[in-house]
């Protein structure tokens, strides 16, 4: 893990406020020293889905592999 990072790629992650898992996608370093997050999810209709997240409102989550 990078210095003053909070999360790794491949990383499991969910919003503090909940909602579904996602993976870490790529870190993003802004030029006040914070970090964002890029992220990827599978939406209701198991559409990929992609966002960017300010790393504080973030959470680490553990979830076992869903193999279909």
């Amino acid at each position: 893990m990078a210095e003053n990072s909070r999360f790794e790629v491949g990383e499991t992650v969910r919003l503090n406020s909940g909602g579904p898992l996602m993976t870490v996608d790529k870190l993003v370093a802004m030029t006040d020293g914070r970090q964002e997050v890029m992220a990827v999810w599978f939406d209701g209709a198991n559409k990929e889905t992609h966002g960017r997240f300010k790393a504080e409102t973030l959470m680490k989550a553990h979830a076992e592999p869903v193999i279909a």
